[in-house]
């Protein structure tokens, strides 16, 4: 399926530095650990959404002077709708915009924070989109982490917070208001805790996810160490067999010495 131009998927993406991380990834998972999960997540939101032919793809990004590209993203460096200095919402609004302006008839949102998303999932949110219809990817804890609209329903994009666990029930209540019609899809979980983030890692993700690559280094290094552990175990138990053996052999001799005066 070629490129469909009526069609447009959208990412929000922030650079993986410490001041820019939510302070409830920060909260749940510390400083260091929070910037290499975003990244990953963000790696993984890309990778999905580039790999979708049915739509272009617009991304939403405010550049730093440590990281002026997305090449931390991908080595091809897809390019970006620069936002620098605004908040989520309005990079979202000026991307699903943009997308609209050049002639777009869809938008489908997806959130970097759920790494369950696949292509078919935002093919069947497109199949689904119309002038009355919005389409609403939820989780089981109330965030969203896919939406799909037409220009008609662009308000209930407003004021989007990826990290809220209210917003479900704020974007229904936006499409309520524009009176349209919404259709969920499946629950998928949105990574924001170790829990979550165990999930994750635990699942059969076709893309490896950094921390999954760090988790197997950990689980090796531990069953190095529990073999090695093992082997020093063995040591001393045959080294104690063997002094016990010696000990019984030179109480045989002794014996048999004593028995022959």
């Amino acid at each position: 399926m070629a490129n469909n131009r009526d069609n447009a998927v959208v990412l929000v993406l922030g650079a993986p530095e410490d001041h820019l991380i939510p302070q409830g990834l920060k909260d749940a998972f510390g400083s260091e650990r929070s910037i290499h999960i975003s990244k990953d997540l963000y790696v993984q939101a890309y990778t999905v959404a580039n790999s979708f032919e049915g739509a272009i793809k617009i991304i939403a990004y405010s550049k730093t002077p440590k990281n002026p590209d997305l090449t931390w993203l991908s080595s091809e460096d897809p390019g970006f709708l620069e936002c620098h200095g605004k908040s989520y919402s309005e990079m979202l609004m000026m991307s699903a915009s943009l997308a609209f302006t050049t002639g777009c008839k869809k938008v489908v949102y997806i959130n970097h924070l759920c790494p369950f998303i696949t292509q078919q999932h935002i093919d069947f949110a497109f199949s689904k989109i119309s002038e009355k219809n919005c389409v609403i990817g939820a989780s089981e804890s109330g965030g969203v982490y896919l939406v799909g609209v037409s220009r008609e329903n662009l308000k209930i994009l407003e004021n989007f917070d990826p990290y809220s666990d209210n917003f479900l029930d704020e974007i229904l209540e936006k499409a309520k208001r524009n009176k349209a019609s919404v259709l969920g899809m499946e629950y998928l979980l949105i990574v924001k805790d170790e829990a979550t983030l165990k999930t994750w890692l635990e699942s059969s993700s076709p893309t490896p996810s950094v921390f999954s690559e760090m988790l197997k280094k950990v689980d090796d290094g531990n069953h190095k160490k529990r073999k090695k552990e093992r082997h020093i175990q063995e040591q001393v138990e045959e080294g104690q067999n063997q002094s016990e053996n010696t000990q019984q052999l030179n109480e045989s001799n002794t014996n048999e010495k004593m028995d022959g005066k």
